[in-house]
């Protein structure tokens, strides 16, 4: 009963570690159901930033520039609309392990490959065409284990966020659970949101 980008918003207001829990949208809908919610919309993203193709680091470097005129800034965290499932303990741990291990890296959230993408293969003509040859005769205990951006959310100091090229290479991993993780993209994610966060539901009453 609730649009899905309530739910980090609460969260990141829950966690008490932001000065701020700010939504960068172009959609005036989006910005109003924020507000409803505790978030602040202190400015409409322009077009030049917004679509499918745009770095996100753009997006949050924009973000940062509209607030430094005002206020500094220390650390900023991009936390992703569609990130449904997470808790306000996530980010103040991630918080803290970056703090802690590294704080002029970027810590991002991470999920591991439940099967181990050295058996991967893609398709064409009907056929199968793997993409480690060199892998598919060792036993899956023996292969190395795999990860993945949860798309969930990044932090970084100001200045990172400024001069990184890029967020996942060189990164503070910070692992979530996968039963906790649905990068939506796909009606298919949603569907698969919508019954996890049911079941979780009913677990917790």
């Amino acid at each position: 009963g609730k649009p899905i980008i309530y739910y980090p918003i609460t969260e990141a207001i829950k966690s008490n570690i932001f000065d701020k829990v700010v939504v960068s949208t172009d959609d005036n809908e989006i910005a109003s159901i924020s507000k409803d919610y505790g978030a602040i919309v202190p400015f409409i993203r322009p077009k030049n930033l917004s679509g499918d193709y745009i770095p996100i680091i753009d997006v949050v470097r924009h973000c940062i520039q509209f607030f430094e005129k005002k206020d500094p800034i220390s650390y900023v965290c991009c936390l992703f609309p569609t990130a449904s499932l997470i808790k306000s303990d996530d980010l103040l741990k991630g918080f803290n392990d970056l703090c802690q291990k590294d704080p002029d890296s970027v810590l991002l959230s991470v999920n591991k490959y439940s099967h181990p993408v050295q058996r991967s293969f893609t398709i064409s003509d009907g056929k199968t065409n793997l993409l480690f040859k060199n892998q598919v005769d060792k036993r899956t205990q023996d292969i190395l284990d795999s990860y993945h951006d949860a798309g969930q959310f990044y932090f970084a100091k100001k200045s990172t966020w400024m001069n990184v090229s890029n967020l996942i290479d060189n990164a503070i991993p910070f692992l979530l659970p996968s039963w906790r993780v649905i990068d939506i993209d796909s009606y298919d994610d949603w569907e698969r949101a919508e019954i996890t966060f049911k079941v979780l539901e009913n677990y917790k009453n």
